[in-house]
C-alpha cells in the first residue's frame, strides 16, 4: 500500500507537467528538429522531385559562397548593436528622470510605445517618412529646400529601422532600469556624499555597480530582441533598400517564403539559433564569473 502511494506521488508531478511538456515539445522541440533534419537536405519547392542528402552544403553556401552574407552580417550586427546601445543610454537616463520626477502622467507617456503594437509602431515610421506627405520629409524640406526619401538610401533606411526598433523597445529599458535604480539603497549615495564624491563619481561608483546584475540581463535580453527584429523591418523596408535593412531573420523568411528554399531557410534558421545559444552561454558563464 506504501509502495503504490510511493508510485503515486512520484508520477502525479509528471502527468500535471505531461501537457505543458506536450505543448512544448509540439510547437517548440519538433519545429527546431525538423528543421535542423531538413537543413541537411537540398528541398526547394519549386522543384517538388528534388529531394537528397546534402549534408552541410547549405551551411557552407551560406557562410563561404552566398554573396549577401556579408551585407546580412553587417544588418544584423549594426540593428542589434545600435538598438541594445541606444536603448540602454536612453532608458537609463529616463529612468533616471522618473526617479526623481514621480509623476504618474509622466510615467505614462513615456511607457507609452512599449504598449503600442508593432504594426502600429511601423505605420507611425511609414507616415512620419512619406516622401510626399510625411513630417519629417516637411520639415527636412523646410529648412533645406530637399525633398529626403528615408527609404532609397541605405544608410537612411538602416538609420529609420533603428530609431523606430530603439522607439519602440526603450520604455522596457526604462521599467527595469527604475526599477532597479530605486532598490539602491539611499545609504550607499549619503555614504558617497559624506565622503566628497561628486555626482558623476556617484553615478559610476554607486549606480552602476548597484545595477550590474540587473544591467547584464537586460543586455541579454536587448541583444536577443535586435538580433529577432523582423516586425518592424518586414512593415518598413522589408529588408531594402539594396538588402540593407536585410538582417538574418528577415532573410530566412525571404528563402522559406519569397524563393521556397526550405532546406536552405532552415541552415541560416539555425545558424541564427546557433549564434544566440552561443551568446546566451558566454552570458551564463560571465553571470557564474561574478558569483
Amino acid at each position: 500500500m506504501q509502495r503504490n502511494k510511493k508510485i503515486k506521488s512520484l508520477i502525479i508531478p509528471y502527468l500535471f507537467l505531461l501537457p505543458a511538456i506536450t505543448i512544448l515539445t509540439v510547437l517548440w522541440l519538433y519545429p527546431i528538429l525538423y528543421a535542423v533534419w531538413l537543413s541537411f537536405f537540398n528541398l526547394y519547392l519549386m522543384k517538388p522531385g528534388q529531394f537528397s542528402f546534402v549534408g552541410l552544403k547549405n551551411y557552407e553556401r551560406f557562410l563561404f559562397r552566398d554573396p549577401l552574407t556579408p551585407i546580412v552580417f553587417n544588418a544584423t550586427l549594426v540593428i542589434t548593436l545600435g538598438s541594445l546601445v541606444l536603448s540602454i543610454l536612453i532608458g537609463l537616463a529616463t529612468a533616471m528622470v522618473m526617479k526623481s520626477k514621480t509623476n504618474r502622467f509622466i510615467r505614462s507617456v513615456i511607457i507609452t510605445p512599449y504598449a503600442i503594437p508593432t504594426v502600429v509602431v511601423s505605420l507611425i515610421t511609414l507616415w512620419i517618412i512619406d516622401p510626399t506627405y510625411g513630417i519629417l520629409t516637411y520639415v527636412v524640406h523646410l529648412f533645406t529646400g530637399v525633398k529626403v526619401n528615408m527609404l532609397s538610401n541605405p544608410t537612411l533606411a538602416l538609420i529609420t529601422i533603428l530609431c523606430s526598433f530603439v522607439w519602440k523597445y526603450y520604455p522596457f529599458s526604462t521599467l527595469v532600469l527604475l526599477a532597479a535604480l530605486e532598490s539602491v539603497p539611499k545609504q550607499f549615495y549619503e555614504a558617497a556624499e559624506i565622503d566628497g564624491a561628486s555626482s558623476i563619481q556617484r553615478f559610476i561608483h554607486v549606480t552602476i555597480p548597484s545595477i550590474k546584475p540587473t544591467l547584464l540581463l537586460l543586455i541579454l535580453l536587448l541583444t536577443i530582441s535586435g538580433f529577432q527584429c523582423f516586425d518592424v523591418i518586414y512593415m518598413v523596408t522589408s529588408g531594402g533598400p539594396s538588402n540593407a535593412t536585410n538582417n538574418l531573420v528577415i532573410y530566412t523568411y525571404q528563402n522559406a517564403f519569397t524563393f521556397y528554399r526550405m532546406s536552405y531557410a532552415s541552415a541560416i534558421g539555425i545558424f541564427s539559433t546557433f549564434i544566440m545559444l552561443i551568446i546566451s552561454i558566454l552570458y551564463l558563464r560571465l553571470l557564474g564569473k561574478r558569483e
